[in-house]
Formats: C-alpha cells, structure tokens, sequence
C-alpha cells in the first residue's frame, strides 16, 4: 500500500494488510515483542515522525505520530504479541493541550 512506502521496514513477521476505507490503512506485525515495538518506533520517529501522544493501559501500549500529512496509531498488544501500524493522510490534529476549565455553580 502507497501510504507505507516512505516507512521504515519493519522485522521479518507474518504481516497482514488491510484497507480500512476513507483512506486509512493498517498493517497488523505477528509474534512480535515489546522491545521490537520500542525499537521500531523509534526507527519512526529517526525517519522524521514527531510522537503527539502516548498510551499504556494494562499492558497496551499506544502512540499517536505525525509526518507531514500522515497520521499514524501505533500499538502493541502483549496478550497476542502483535502490532498494529494505522496510516492515514485525513486524520485532523490531534489537541494535545486542553484548554483550562473553571467551576461555575
């Protein structure tokens, strides 16, 4: 798919490839560890992807990068030991920062 080319190569896994439609792509990487996932995203971000967020939840790790126009999620899942690379070009920013909130009642 067009949208990965411009990707760093990823470890020799078993990869799957799907259209997600609205032109979002994902690639789902098999029998995959937690350091090939810190590994490969920082391979992302030295070919120029800027990380705007990061997530763990009970294991689940996921970050949010942006190149140019190209929005990617990227996540790894330890249960099953596989990860996901989501690739778009219509994703809008993502806010980073919240605006402040004050009570009122």
């Amino acid at each position: 798919m067009d949208i990965f080319k411009s990707f760093p190569c990823f470890y020799n896994t078993d990869t799957v490839e799907y259209n997600c439609g609205d032109g979002a792509f994902m690639r789902i990487f098999s029998s995959c560890s937690e350091e090939m996932f810190f590994a490969y995203e920082k391979e992302l971000e030295n070919s120029g992807f800027v990380v705007l967020q990061r997530h763990d939840i009970t294991g689940n790790i996921h970050f949010t990068l942006k190149k140019g126009t190209v929005t990617v999620q990227y996540y790894y899942n330890p249960c099953s030991g596989t990860v996901r690379l989501i690739a778009d070009n219509n994703t809008s920013p993502v806010q980073t920062e919240y605006m402040p909130v004050r009570k009122v009642c």
